[in-house]
């Protein structure tokens, strides 16, 4: 499971502030946590960190079974890294359906904080 691409909204809705102090782009890392088939325990990986509102990735997902991400709710959290510590942008747990397994890929919404984040999923031999 891949992030590949996100649209993070210009301002964090909290208090209305910009994402940096110095009003710049967010440094958003996407962290990851998947399950992993016949464990309680979950895989954690972060795609690099991007300074867009608009971030790309092409690496930092995670390797996991079907069965385990149909068992069990993914975690998705956002995060902006600054200078003196990361700020978490949102994080919010998905059940992912078979359909969108099937189909390679689901795009998800979280208002307030995330436009969209699209996630692709790869089936590896």
């Amino acid at each position: 499971m891949q992030p590949t691409e996100a649209s993070i909204v210009p301002q964090d809705p909290r208090d209305n502030s910009a994402w940096d102090i110095d009003g710049s782009e967010p440094d958003v890392v996407v962290e990851l946590r998947c399950p992993v088939e016949g464990s309680d325990q979950q895989l954690v990986t972060r795609t690099p960190e991007v300074s867009s509102y608009t971030p790309r990735w092409t690496t930092g997902g995670c390797t996991t079974t079907v069965g385990a991400l149909l068992g069990q709710e993914i975690q998705i959290k956002f995060i902006d890294v600054d200078v003196a510590f990361d700020d978490e942008i949102i994080s919010v747990r998905y059940a992912l359906k078979e359909e969108e397994l099937r189909a390679g890929g689901v795009s998800l919404a979280i208002p307030g904080y995330v436009n969209s984040v699209s996630l692709k999923f790869t089936r590896t031999p």
